[in-house]
């Protein structure tokens, strides 16, 4: 009888352990180790992250639109264009073409941003009809136009 009895907490003991190491290796590949926004360090969601293109040819991330906001404040000489995800479909759309809404709706609660970008104006405008919002704004501007200059002899 005692040896079943030992048996049986070994065999316990195996599966707490496994589960927390199981739990830790989970948490090392989790979401909260993705990428981080270039303002406030959250992680950056796919469907919400915009980028930023900038003369040196590097780019900047950020979770938000009010955070790529805030970065361009103080660095509108560097940038080229900013890329947003369109809600609609998943895929990136150069801001100065987009369409913005702000609505009830929060897209990233760390930051408290409703704002949401779309690739067509019906799309936009049936998120604020649906959701008690209004058209607003660019709030990344439409200004942005390369300026890269022509190579040597090609003026």
């Amino acid at each position: 009888m005692k040896k079943s009895w030992l048996t049986y907490f070994i065999f316990i003991g195996l599966v707490v352990i496994i589960a927390i190491a199981g739990g830790l290796w989970g948490r090392k590949k989790g979401p909260q180790d993705g990428e981080k926004c270039e303002v406030d360090k959250n992680t950056i969601r796919p469907l919400y992250e915009v980028k930023a293109f900038l003369t040196d040819r590097s780019f900047k991330k950020f979770c938000s639109i009010p955070c790529a906001h805030i970065w361009k404040r103080e660095n509108m000489d560097k940038v080229i264009s900013f890329i947003v995800v369109d809600e609609k479909t998943g895929q990136g759309v150069d801001s100065s073409s987009a369409f913005f809404v702000k609505s009830e709706v929060t897209t990233v609660p760390e930051v408290k941003s409703r704002v949401h970008a779309f690739a067509k104006k019906e799309d936009a405008l049936a998120h604020a009809q649906q959701f008690k919002g209004k058209l607003i704004e660019n709030p990344l501007g439409t200004q942005f136009i390369p300026n890269f200059e022509a190579p040597p002899g090609k003026k």
